[in-house]
């Protein structure tokens, strides 16, 4: 833990604490030990080995993780004020997020910073146990601009070299990984590839490709309230965008969607035989929708 009372009762940060001095558990009362931390490790108390108290978990995480969470702390404080934003809120049931704020209407919202790999089943019984106390949940995937810098935008397996577990979390919000742009805020990253035609300045086309992102106030939100794959309650906290299209549907729009789908005789069966000529027509349709001559195709299809 990184806070804790002094023998007058008042709160004190360990980084700011000095040794020597008594230092008490604001939950339990017991007597904790100051651990100076080194270039890995945050500054903590540490409570003893036998107590049970539940604040002494995740006393020994990294500082970067600990940085994380503070400059969540200090972004979210500026728009609820610092008294409704806490990095060591404990739920009834001992259950802990990295950081809890609430918002609008006392709806509760609990921030995960995930650093490392987590099993399918903990993470939807982590989010369902969130849900089940009426609080929205928002997993941040730790450092994903790192892993998708390291991906070749042309390599067909890119998306297998994504650690499965951050392919999941970002699979409960549309496929859009949440971290901090570095200082100033949230950004999602679609962790699915765009690609458009473009033009060389000698004309030769080119497929350009790229990782949609759109930058997120954190605090400003909707809350997404739907099931798993298990049948069990799910709620997701949804930031909104800030200077671009969403990257995540909510609720509400994709009840929009789903109403405004076609009925199922109406739709178009790919799978039927097509004719040689048919074929041919729309492929001169395709060309032409994306305004390339025939040298362009050849170009394109490596004939020139």
């Amino acid at each position: 833990m990184f806070s804790a009372e002094d023998s007058n009762g008042t709160r004190v940060k360990a980084s700011t604490a000095l040794r020597g001095k008594d230092y008490f558990c604001p939950r339990c009362r017991e007597r904790l030990t100051l651990v100076l931390g080194s270039e890995h490790m945050a500054d903590h108390f540490r409570h003893h080995a036998a107590s049970d108290c539940v604040e002494g978990r995740g006393a020994g995480e990294s500082a970067a993780h600990k940085a994380k969470k503070l400059l969540i702390e200090r972004l979210v404080g500026e728009y609820v004020g610092p008294s409704n934003v806490s990095t060591e809120h404990v739920m009834d049931d001992l259950q802990r997020p990295d950081v809890y704020f609430e918002v609008e209407r006392g709806q509760g919202v609990a921030v995960e910073v995930q650093h490392s790999p987590i099993s399918d089943f903990d993470l939807a019984d982590r989010v369902a146990s969130y849900s089940a106390k009426s609080v929205a949940s928002i997993w941040m995937v730790d450092n994903i601009r790192d892993v998708l810098n390291t991906i070749d935008e042309n390599d067909p397996y890119g998306m297998s070299r994504i650690p499965r577990w951050m392919r999941r979390i970002s699979a409960m919000t549309d496929r859009a990984a949440y971290d901090l742009t570095g200082g100033d805020g949230v950004v999602a990253v679609k962790l699915k590839l765009e690609e458009r035609l473009i033009r060389r300045p000698d004309g030769t086309p080119v497929l350009e490709r790229w990782w949609p992102f759109v930058r997120c106030n954190l605090v400003a939100g909707d809350v997404r309230d739907d099931t798993d794959e298990h049948g069990w309650r799910r709620l997701l906290w949804i930031p909104r965008s800030v200077g671009g299209a969403s990257l995540v549907r909510t609720s509400g729009v994709r009840a929009m969607r789903r109403r405004e789908e076609p009925a199922r005789a109406e739709l178009v069966d790919c799978t039927r035989p097509v004719s040689e000529s048919e074929f041919h027509r729309l492929t001169q349709q395709f060309w032409a929708q994306c305004g390339f001559s025939f040298d362009d195709r050849m170009k394109y299809m490596g004939f020139k």
